[in-house]
């Protein structure tokens, strides 16, 4: 079937009236001449999309088929969000490994004065972070640009719904979790204040700075200098964000290298006890390839621990597992004296372990070479029950459902084979396809039940590709010792999200528009009124946690109290931007935009 409605930019309708006749304002969108041809509500589409076309048949369907039709492609819909978070994993992988690369730097003890040579990263811990922060949002983003293409270079209504639904559901529903989650021994208060003020408020005013270029400067349209703009704005704002947020160099490489070299020492311990006749050389191999993280946590290490429980995976082991599994191994051999007169060894009194733990930090963060034990090692872990946490029952279930997208998964090679890069661009390929496959079966389904897709995309899409960002925000929150994680992620996340998502479609499109005499149209109404209350409902947030920093001692956490009252209060949040977007949508109410 075609569209449910058609551009046609010569198309006049038959009862057109001029302006001054009309009765009301003039609209940009109706240059575009928007032809209702069908039964469907505007904003429900019927037709192909760019890979899947469209089910026959979907003028004449019964009520039982519309809720047959409707079943099924929303579970096809669950399964794809299950294939995007377990991909994602692969691409957290890729992305710590590259921003984990590491050289040899001489830096000064600030305990003993002396020059020492030590492994330091590359790449700034804070920018490292924003990179994977980018990379989670990849999904949102790639289907903000799937939809203008998939669209004919018309504003669609997924896109921007997608991203403007994750931004509602990570400020309410993530934020009001990471703050009940955090335990009241440990603090929940941001330590780095100008670089979360700087990150909070910047993801407010992108959403302030599209709210009034499409709605003021130039209303129902998008010019080229505004898309150029936004860019510009998000780069100001991280480049300002990474300034702020910078700690001296050489005490954040001398922190860094510490708790680096325990982590390893650590793991060396325990893999030293587990195979007690293993050679040197293949223990120091065997924790070089063992691809544990890399310290401190980074984001992508709480995303790989979430997917990797979404996907039933039991691989990813912190510091103190590792601390507590060396000290039972250690009984068991009835070598505890000594092996704790090693995991306590400082840094400067062991030369030669100090050597050897350097050669391995250089040789785990620097992967460049093929090892192909690794890459054969992915296919093994499909078939061994440990590694999705035993042979039992639901543990079955979990790896048959997910076991296709492990064995894809797996089909990529292993981050530690060419840097990463192999993995990054492989796995982000992946995820296009698999981006692209949403947004088809999401307009689909919108026709099946007769339901605006940018409803499905505020509220179905955003939650389904924002799980393993719930979870691993809380994960940050009760295993960091301060709220800066899972704070600074989030709302990098949500300015990412808006800039990226929004700004390079439309400036796209606008080049396009414009490049043919005309501009890009952007229907104002649904788009204005979310923005409108997104941005209120997130200033509003964003002053509570404020607020909390004085009265519950953070912004995450607190007392029992603070906690349940602060997850219902943006929980409320939440379910009152979604319910008043979709009666805006069908007309309930009637904002004036």
């Amino acid at each position: 079937m075609d569209r449910s409605y058609e551009y046609e930019d010569d198309y006049i309708p038959d009862d057109y009236e001029p302006e001054e006749e009309r009765g009301y304002e003039y609209d940009p969108a109706e240059e575009r001449g928007y032809e209702y041809i069908n039964e469907y509500p505007q904003g429900v589409k019927c037709q192909d999309g760019l890979i899947l076309p469209l089910w026959q048949g979907t003028d004449e369907l019964s009520h039982g088929d519309r809720v047959g039709r409707g079943v099924l492609y929303f579970f096809i819909l669950l399964y794809l969000f299950l294939g995007v978070a377990i991909l994602l994993n692969k691409l957290m992988e890729s992305m710590e490994t590259i921003t984990s690369l590491m050289k040899r730097v001489s830096l000064p003890d600030p305990e003993s004065g002396k020059t020492q040579i030590i492994i330091a990263k590359i790449w700034n811990q804070t920018l490292a972070n924003i990179f994977m922060v980018v990379g989670s949002s990849s999904p949102l983003i790639l289907i903000a640009i799937i939809d203008v293409w998939g669209n004919g270079v018309y504003a669609g209504d997924i896109g921007p719904f997608t991203i403007l639904g994750s931004s509602a559901f990570n400020l309410f529903v993530t934020i009001g979790v990471s703050a009940a989650a955090v335990p009241i021994v440990k603090g929940g208060k941001v330590t780095n204040i100008w670089s979360f003020v700087l990150i909070a408020f910047g993801s407010m005013a992108i959403l302030l700075w599209v709210y009034l270029s499409v709605g003021f400067i130039s209303y129902g349209a998008i010019e080229t200098w505004e898309g150029v703009f936004t860019l510009i704005l998000y780069i100001i704002i991280i480049i300002c964000t990474v300034l702020v947020g910078k700690l001296p160099k050489d005490q954040t490489s001398n922190d860094e290298y510490k708790s680096n070299f325990q982590h390893y020492k650590l793991i060396m311990v325990k893999m030293g006890f587990d195979n007690p006749n293993i050679e040197e050389y293949e223990l120091l191999k065997k924790v070089s390839e063992c691809g544990a993280c890399r310290k401190p946590n980074s984001w992508a290490f709480y995303v790989m621990q979430a997917t990797n429980k979404i996907a039933g995976r039991c691989k990813q082991q912190n510091l103190e597992t590792l601390k507590m599994e060396v000290a039972k191994t250690a009984t068991v051999y009835d070598k505890k004296e000594e092996t704790i007169t090693l995991v306590m060894t400082p840094v400067s009194e062991s030369d030669e372990l100090k050597s050897k733990i350097d050669n391995i930090l250089m040789g785990a963060n620097n992967g460049g070479g093929m090892i192909l034990s690794l890459w054969t090692q992915q296919f093994q872990y499909l078939v061994q029950a440990e590694s999705f946490g035993g042979p039992t029952v639901i543990n079955w279930i979990i790896h048959t459902v997910t076991f296709p997208w492990k064995v894809i998964s797996s089909i990529i090679p292993p981050s530690a084979i060419l840097g990463g890069y192999l993995t990054f661009i492989m796995t982000s390929f992946l995820i296009l396809i698999l981006s692209t496959l949403i947004v088809d079966i999401n307009s689909s389904l919108g026709c099946f039940i007769n339901c605006k897709e940018s409803i499905l995309a505020f509220v179905f899409i955003s939650i389904g590709l924002n799980i393993p960002t719930l979870l691993s925000a809380k994960h940050a929150a009760m295993e960091e010792e301060t709220a800066d994680l899972p704070l600074f992620c989030l709302l990098a996340g949500n300015l990412s999200a808006s800039s990226l998502g929004l700004g390079i479609p439309w400036l796209l499109c606008s080049i396009y528009w414009e490049a043919q005499g005309t501009q890009f149209i952007v229907p104002v109404g649904d788009l204005g009124f979310c923005l409108t209350n997104l941005f209120v409902f997130g200033l509003t947030t964003i002053i509570v946690l404020f607020v909390r920093r004085c009265c519950a001692g953070g912004e995450l956490g607190g007392n029992k109290v603070c906690k349940i009252i602060t997850f219902i209060v943006f929980l409320l949040f939440w379910l009152y931007s979604v319910i008043m977007f979709t009666a805006e949508a069908y007309g309930f109410i009637q904002p004036g935009f």
